[in-house]
């Protein structure tokens, strides 16, 4: 019988990670993008930034994720929205 040590097993699964990445295959989400709307709380403030930009580079699409970004206009409405 052939036991396997730890180290010998992190390098197959490094060996074929590498070869998977140079072969391109990659992981992909077997499910169509799933459409969301992120609301924020008082219009579009710089606070929100790694949000727009996670939208804009495309960050949740590779996710599987179609976000929508809208605009709130005050704590009112995000309630009215909750409810």
């Amino acid at each position: 019988m052939h036991s396997t040590s730890r180290r010998q097993f992190v390098r197959a699964v490094a060996a074929t990670a590498t070869l998977a990445g140079a072969t391109g295959l990659a992981v992909r989400p077997a499910y169509a993008q799933r459409k969301l709307s992120f609301v924020t709380p008082f219009g579009f403030l710089i606070g929100y930034a790694p949000t727009f930009n996670a939208q804009a580079g495309g960050h949740f699409g590779k996710e599987g994720l179609d976000i929508t970004m809208l605009p709130g206009k005050g704590s009112a409405v995000a309630v009215q929205q909750v409810i």
